[in-house]
């Protein structure tokens, strides 16, 4: 079972990476196909990764986030799933472009580093804390994600190049809207779980505590200031970017949190 859960991880992650070069490829063209094609692309890489974790969960009998590369497959599921709930609401019909390469390093990472399965004893608790802070950190991403278009939308208008990429991008007023919205879900999520963290049977080691809580406190800083002064859009989109960037090395220590 361990390789066959392997196999659907790589499959996914070769179905996003067809799928990033097919939308590259396409980039400037406007049509409902290529927006159909994008779809397919991601609903069968999400399939496959709903695969990879039902399988792996089975084998270790509680929820598969009990490793980085775990961890790693976990948050890139989650990044999938903000992008159907999210592209739709928002109207950001480019996000699965400037998603795929994303979850393709995710997964890439786990496919190579993934060990094999250990059993363990399962803690409600435990597990609903990693959830929803892997679905917090989803949230994060796909606030990077949209800092980055605006970051290439704004290169575009700095060097007044309108031409291309730049008319398929949503407008900068509703790039940064949509940072701020993802921000603050992605903080109610993490402030959850890391409550949840306290009803555990086991207590959490100090060292992670510390990093999720840094990762907590950079999210309220910044959710803060743009409540009480305000930041420029350009600033928020920097600074999203910079905060997911954290993050993942923040994720790289923590391991099962």
């Amino acid at each position: 079972m361990e390789g066959y859960g392997r196999v659907l991880l790589l499959l996914s992650t070769f179905c996003f990476l067809v799928g990033f070069v097919y939308a590259f490829l396409t980039l400037r063209s406007d049509n409902a196909a290529r927006s159909r094609m994008t779809l397919v692309f991601m609903g069968g890489g999400f399939l496959l990764q709903g695969g990879f974790l039902y399988l792996r969960g089975q084998q270790l009998g509680r929820c598969p986030i009990t490793n980085v590369p775990e961890l790693l497959a976990f948050l890139s599921w989650a990044v999938v799933l903000y992008y159907f709930v999210v592209g739709p609401a928002f109207r950001l019909s480019l996000l699965g472009v400037f998603s795929y390469p994303l979850v393709i390093v995710l997964q890439l990472v786990a496919v190579i580093f993934m060990p094999p399965p250990t059993e363990g004893i399962a803690d409600f608790w435990r597990e609903l804390h990693a959830a929803l802070a892997l679905l917090a950190y989803g949230g994060f991403a796909m606030a990077g994600i949209a800092g980055v278009m605006f970051l290439v939308q704004h290169r575009h208008l700095k060097r007044k190049s309108l031409g291309g990429l730049f008319y398929r991008l949503p407008p900068i007023e509703h790039l940064a809207q949509t940072i701020v919205r993802l921000m603050i879900f992605g903080f109610v999520l993490l402030t959850v779980g890391i409550a949840c963290a306290y009803k555990m049977e086991e207590s959490p080691s100090g060292a992670k505590l510390v990093l999720a809580y840094a990762v907590w406190a950079v999210y309220a800083v910044v959710l803060i200031v743009q409540q009480v002064r305000g930041l420029s859009s350009l600033r928020l989109a920097e600074v999203a970017v910079g905060a997911f960037v954290f993050q993942l090395l923040t994720l790289s220590l923590m391991g099962a949190g």
